[in-house]
């Protein structure tokens, strides 16, 4: 029910977005640590949704899962909080990144969204400075180098 919803979303949103998301879904087995690997059909139902949707995960920078849990003396660790975003959003934020943040006393971890900005220029320009701006106004300016 909850891809239908959105899928719905999706198709009455024609502009490019994303989503930070709880989906309870893994995208691959490597999304899973220590308990059995999980089964094909699990990740299929998130997959199918991102590429019905023309979405994509964000690229994650550091540790991967997002959600722990101890049973029977094994700690289990799942990639369940994922940031996607459509391709169109992706193309005009092609920088950003997800990062998780340390597990403290919930079961989940924060996400943090960090977006690397490019310098499209590298060109110093001068100081331009006419003394007679100051003269006009009577103040006398002093310029040091930092």
């Amino acid at each position: 029910m909850f891809y239908k919803h959105l899928l719905q979303l999706h198709s009455v949103i024609d502009v490019p977005s994303y989503l930070v998301v709880d989906f309870n879904e893994i995208a691959s087995p490597n999304d899973k640590l220590g308990s059995p690997a999980p089964s094909v059909s699990r990740s299929q139902r998130l997959n199918n949704f991102l590429n019905r949707t023309d979405a994509e995960a964000i690229q994650i920078l550091g540790n991967i899962f997002t959600w722990k849990k101890q049973l029977h003396n094994h700690l289990i660790y799942e990639r369940l909080d994922i940031f996607i975003a459509r391709n169109d959003w992706a193309i005009l934020y092609p920088n950003v990144v997800e990062i998780q943040e340390v597990f403290t006393c919930f079961n989940h971890c924060p996400i943090i969204v960090a977006m690397h900005l490019q310098h499209f220029s590298t060109k110093t320009f001068p100081i331009r400075f006419q003394n007679f701006w100051c003269k006009v106004q009577n103040v006398k300016l002093v310029i040091s180098k930092v």
